[in-house]
């Protein structure tokens, strides 16, 4: 997980072999929130929090995976135009 994008160029040079980068940049969980909350209102923020902590506190990929599904549903629900987002 890096912070900021020159961080991000750095690690793309260095770990890059002929041009073919195989490291993956992640954003970190605070991140991640931050970008989710952006397309949600506000009245709604408490509500996603909880289901989002259900992702990044998961003991198993499949929780994770589940829970992440389960929000979705409910953005879809709600924002269909939203949906993709949340799936990027």
């Amino acid at each position: 997980m890096l912070h900021g994008s020159r961080l991000r160029r750095a690690a793309l040079f260095v770990y890059s072999w002929r041009g073919r980068s195989k490291t993956e940049i992640q954003l970190c969980v605070i991140h991640q929130i931050r970008n989710s909350l952006k397309y949600v209102p506000y009245k709604e923020q408490k509500e996603l929090m909880a289901d989002l902590k259900k992702i990044y506190q998961a003991l198993t990929i499949e929780e994770a995976e589940l829970a992440f599904t389960h929000i979705q549903r409910k953005v879809g629900q709600k924002a269909p135009h939203n949906y993709q987002v949340m799936g990027k």
